[in-house]
């Protein structure tokens, strides 16, 4: 089963960009910039 996550990273930037983490069995199997974030 995967799950997706939605978080944030704050490093290299004043804006945060926002993610979209997904794991399956407990490792990260995809990153992707969450759309909805104003920014990202």
């Amino acid at each position: 089963m995967e799950i997706t996550h939605v978080t944030s990273c704050p490093l290299n930037g004043w804006d945060v960009c926002g993610l979209k983490v997904t794991v399956k069995e407990g490792k990260v199997v995809r990153i992707d910039g969450d759309e909805q974030h104003p920014i990202t």
